[in-house]
């Protein structure tokens, strides 16, 4: 089952709460699993910035903080809470965490995974 995109442009949502955030989750951590695809959580720092860079497709569900993301060198979209950003095969991406940082959930194929050092 495909995840859809629900990332929203700046401004648009302030966030869900804290316990619905963990019900998603926990709920969509389940999903990936089930779909064979490796999870895990990762933390930013404040205004840590990626550089544009391209692998093969994530989703990544923004647990606390925030951060703004650009996909395709368009628009900056500035995620929260329970935004789910899905980055398709191949797609240029930067990242650059908020003031407060940015704790996400990160899901891709286990050879992603691999290619990236994640895991064994």
């Amino acid at each position: 089952m495909p995840i859809p995109d629900k990332s929203k442009p700046a401004g648009q949502k302030k966030g869900q709460d804290p316990n619905e955030v963990n019900a998603l989750q926990i709920k969509l951590t389940a999903t990936f699993k089930e779909q064979g695809l490796f999870t895990s959580v990762f933390s930013d720092k404040p205004n840590e910035t990626s550089a544009p860079h391209a692998h093969a497709g994530a989703t990544l569900v923004t647990l606390k903080g925030s951060a703004s993301i650009r996909l395709d060198e368009g628009e900056w979209q500035t995620v929260v809470p329970g935004d789910i950003t899905v980055i398709k095969d191949d797609q240029l991406h930067e990242v650059k965490a908020g003031n407060e940082g940015w704790t996400y959930l990160f899901a891709c194929s286990q050879q992603e995974a691999k290619r990236q050092g994640l895991i064994d």
